[in-house]
């Protein structure tokens, strides 16, 4: 029978008629089909078929109910046991397998051997001395004896006896390409070096006389020695340091991917009275990450959001298909990596098969698109590229990740805009950039000699700053103040906007400012103080009815001096050099023509365009910093104040909480929406029967005086801790408690 049957694949791009799924679905179901019908000729008729079907069926294993076999059974991906959940505080058990290492892991809570079990020896301890310090590292040694050779020093540790199983109390555990570093604070015996592992041997590691850190002393017999870095070997560039020593101390500082003889950048935690530091996703029990940096210190609550955008449109790069998401259009993969068609499922979603040493392809990585070479490159003709206008200096930009470190070459060979550079091992998302000439000739190149994840390339006749659109929001509220503010900057039209409020118990100041590319600025400020309301403004656009209980006093006697006690015969030689008839008719025209009315205390305004407003009321229906967009609203109807984005989405608001008890008392609303104008996110700091309640997706949290609280917004989950309780409750009835 012929069960080799064709690889679907559900989506071949942009031009996929689906015409290509259709015939490989009817070659399938023919073959099937066929082999039904050599079945049915071997077995005679349709009841030995079902025999046979039966008797097959019977050599699988079940998966609804107990089963069992006498056979080897093979797990190629590996083992869960339970609700497996890892690390120490984890669930279940597993073995598993190192995609990248291809080294077997085992995770369970207990193991019980019967007869006997040999280990090899981990030890994860690696150097203490004087100074107050532990590393705890991969590896270490104590060295009792040293050879010089040629190019290197020859470490010896003692191996100790052997067991029965012809184990060693000490085993290896340096391996080539490691970094081993020696170093003693205090006293007369004080000793640096950190120098690269260039080979190992049962019972040595040799240490090489030129790569070495700047300043290294010397190996002597006695050294402790232990591994800090790892050239190759992601494992290996792990550490942690206890220090009980130095200006930051007492500290506890986690470092990751140290593959040089620097430890600058590559703190990822650091807990110290100087400072702490932590890096890497905080997640909800929910599993919502939370993405904004939130800090509850001593009489202090900040809140800060931020969102950087490279906005560019296809005329601004002269790439084609930068991002990837039309596969490889646009692109040249490397000529020496085989690329087969797949006649068997030879990889699960995937139509070729390519050398797992040399790959070059569009690949799924981390929820994105990403280009991935591991020793490879890709090109792009110079007849896919949008020509420039004439030759000069270009910028060149790409993201990457390198899960193994090489050598990355990019742009045109033979020509300014061209780079070489070593790429280390990174865990997050980095920028690549550089710029030269380029007189729009020639093809562009992307190669790499390591592992490597790549997007939004870019090439430019501007820096990549200049696509940039940042926007910051934060909210800080304190003993004696509260302040929010949001700040918007747009290198692509060169414009700064900000706007925000503070509150004091001096009063309150409201302000939008905006500078343009011309140097023009223009800031409105609204000051409300127990002295006076103030408003600064170049622009100041009342609507509805503004009344005005008196006038400063100056004006006041001005005004009488001129119009209260003047004849009418004066009033109207004033009309008539504002070029009316007489008094009457400027009345009228300013009546009817809604520009201004003043008749004895009475003013009625459409437009007020002055530098200082001294009043001592003013009511207006509603005060407005922008009459659409990012803007600051105050409306006396609904005693509020409310901040709007640019989608007029309101993402802030301040009302009074409406119970019978404390009508007085403020409450503070902020909302989060995403690029499609869905609300995300709402938090409330004043909320009714709380002080603080943050609603996140599915879920919440509230603080109050003595409480604090996380729950599932259907009530399915809840969770209060008290001062001396922490109670658990599901579906609203309490389930379990710890006092």
């Amino acid at each position: 029978m012929d069960n080799k049957y064709e690889n679907i694949v559900p989506w071949n791009g942009a031009q996929d008629t689906g015409r290509d799924v259709r015939l490989k679905l009817e070659r399938n179901f023919a073959k099937i089909g066929l082999n039904f019908e050599e079945l049915l000729i071997k077995l005679g008729d349709i009841d030995d078929l079902f025999a046979f079907v039966a008797e097959e069926l019977e050599k699988k294993l079940s998966k609804d109910k107990p089963d069992s076999t006498d056979y080897l059974l093979r797990l190629l991906g590996g083992l869960e046991v339970g609700p497996f959940s890892p690390g120490a505080l984890g669930s279940g058990a597993a073995i598993q397998i190192n995609p990248l290492t291809g080294k077997s892991y085992l995770e369970v809570d207990e193991l019980f051997v019967r007869m006997k079990a040999v280990f090899k020896e981990l030890v994860i301890e690696s150097l203490r001395h004087i100074g107050g310090e532990l590393v705890l590292s991969p590896a270490r040694m104590k060295c009792v004896r040293i050879e010089e050779q040629d190019d290197t020093y020859r470490c010896y540790f003692d191996r100790g006896g052997a067991n029965e199983s012809g184990r060693y109390e000490v085993e290896q555990e340096f391996t080539a390409g490691a970094q081993a570093r020696c170093q003693v604070f205090t006293g007369s015996g004080q000793k640096y070096y950190w120098r690269l592992v260039t080979a190992v041997g049962d019972d040595y590691i040799d240490l090489s006389k030129t790569d070495c850190d700047t300043g290294s002393d010397l190996p002597e017999s006695g050294d402790d020695i232990c591994q800090l870095g790892h050239r190759s070997d992601e494992s290996g560039m792990n550490a942690i340091v206890l220090s009980a020593y130095g200006p930051d101390a007492p500290s506890y500082k986690q470092y990751a991917y140290i593959d040089s003889y620097s430890l600058a950048g590559k703190e990822v935690s650091v807990t110290s009275p100087k400072g702490n530091r932590y890096v890497g996703d905080f997640i909800l029990k929910t599993g919502v990450n939370i993405a904004t940096e939130l800090q509850i210190l001593e009489n202090l609550i900040k809140t800060e959001i931020q969102s950087v955008e490279y906005v560019l449109n296809e005329t601004d790069n002269y790439l084609l298909n930068a991002s990837f998401v039309k596969d490889m259009e646009g692109w040249v993969r490397d000529d020496d990596v085989q690329v087969l068609e797949a006649e068997e499922l030879l990889q699960v979603n995937s139509e070729y098969l390519s050398d797992a040493a040399r790959l070059a392809g569009v690949v799924t990585y981390d929820g994105k698109l990403w280009l991935r070479l591991k020793d490879s490159y890709v090109k792009q003709p110079n007849a896919n590229l949008t020509q420039p206008a004439q030759s000069g200096k270009f910028y060149v930009s790409l993201r990457y990740i390198c899960t193994g470190s090489g050598t990355l070459t990019c742009g045109f060979s033979g020509q300014g805009l061209y780079k070489t550079a070593s790429i280390a091992i990174n865990r997050t998302a980095r920028m690549f950039e550089f710029s030269g000439n380029w007189d729009g000739t020639g093809d562009f190149l992307i190669r790499f000699t390591g592992d490597i994840h790549i997007n939004l390339v870019t090439l430019t006749n501007r820096p990549l700053d200049d696509f940039k659109q940042e926007v910051d929001s934060a909210f800080t509220q304190m003993a004696g103040s509260i302040k929010a503010m949001v700040t918007s900057i747009d290198n692509i039209n060169k414009t700064i906007r900000e706007s925000g409020w503070l509150t004091t118990a001096d009063g309150t100041k409201i302000w939008a400012s905006a500078c343009w590319p011309d140097g023009t600025k223009a800031i409105s400020l609204f000051n409300v103080t127990p002295e006076g309301i103030f408003l600064n403004s170049s622009h100041i656009n009342l609507k509805g009815i503004v009344t005005f209980e008196s006038f400063a006093p100056d004006f006041q006697t001005a005004y009488e001096q001129a119009f209260g006690n003047a004849s009418m015969t004066a009033k109207d030689d004033v009309a008539r050099q504002l070029g009316y008839s007489n008094y009457a008719q400027l009345v009228e025209n300013a009546a009817t023509g809604g520009k201004a009315v003043l008749v004895g205390g009475y003013l009625n305004l459409e437009l007020i365009d002055v530098d200082t407003l001294i009043a001592g009321k003013v009511l207006t229906n509603k005060v407005v910093t922008s009459l659409n967009g990012r803007r600051i609203e105050i409306d006396p109807e609904t005693n509020s104040f409310k901040m709007f984005n640019e989608n007029n989405d309101t993402v802030c608001e301040m009302t009074f909480i409406e119970q019978s008890d404390m009508p007085y008392l403020p409450r503070l609303r902020m909302r989060d929406y995403n690029k499609s104008h869905e609300l995300v996110r709402t938090a409330y700091y004043g909320a009714s029967g709380a002080n603080i309640e943050d609603l996140i997706g599915g879920s919440g949290i509230t603080l109050t005086q003595g409480s604090c609280r996380i729950y599932q917004l259907d009530s399915s989950r809840d969770c209060v801790l008290q001062p001396g309780s922490l109670s658990f409750y599901r579906d609203g009835k309490l389930y379990k408690k710890y006092e």
